[in-house]
């Protein structure tokens, strides 16, 4: 091969090829990374709820994040954007001095997975407790967030006329201790809530304020600023 050949080689064949490498390799980059789960966590309004007398607590307030999973633009809607897989939430406390009520992390529990809770069935008159033995393993499991919708992640709940609310997780269903664990009690305070959920080797984090300090129907949670 000539020199000249050679040249004309480098000069006019390699460079479209390289380009055309590099164009596709960026493709499939900037495709992979759309395709991937985005949640957006948001502080959800507050919701109370009523029980009857059978039940730990007649009066209810409860406090959630919401983890939505972002659909793709408009533009970008020949493409699925992925599932987030196998949601796990951590969740933190701090308190307005700046300490920790419990020393660490608490799993944080999804509204729609199933509550760690017996079932009833009737032997004549008298009312049994069934346990399943998988309830609780079920209870920790993480969920998925298909693109477009969305899961509420529980925080918090405050009952009746207690002055204390109590960060909710599997351990309030605790049969002992129903919905008023004292490992998870919040005194009146005002709260910063540290939420991160990992899936698929991503992790999205969010900050909030739990504002404790005023009556049960004043019990707020708030982006933090």
């Amino acid at each position: 091969m000539t020199w000249h050949a050679v040249t004309s080689f480098l000069t006019y064949i390699v460079p479209p090829v390289l380009f055309g490498v590099l164009s596709s390799f960026l493709v499939v980059l900037f495709v992979e990374s759309k395709k991937r789960p985005r949640l957006f966590l948001t502080a959800e309004a507050p919701q109370d709820a009523s029980y009857g007398p059978d039940r730990p607590a007649q009066k209810t307030r409860f406090v959630r994040v919401v983890a939505s999973n972002q659909q793709l633009p408009w533009y970008l809607r020949w493409m699925t954007r992925e599932s987030a897989m196998h949601c796990r939430a951590e969740i933190r406390f701090r308190s307005s001095d700046g300490t920790d009520p419990f020393s660490g992390a608490m799993q944080g529990r999804w509204a729609n997975n199933p509550q760690p809770v017996p079932a009833v069935a009737l032997l004549g008159n008298t009312p049994l407790q069934i346990w399943d033995p998988n309830i609780w393993q079920l209870a920790g499991l993480g969920i998925n967030i298909p693109a477009g919708e969305k899961e509420e992640l529980d925080i918090a709940a405050r009952f009746d006329d207690d002055e204390d609310a109590f960060a909710w997780s599997n351990a309030s269903y605790d049969p002992s201790t129903p919905w008023r664990n004292p490992k998870c009690k919040l005194r009146k305070d005002r709260y910063t809530i540290s939420v991160t959920i990992r899936s698929g080797g991503q992790k999205w984090t969010g900050e909030y304020e739990l504002d404790n300090q005023g009556s049960r129907e004043e019990m707020r949670l708030k982006k933090k600023q």
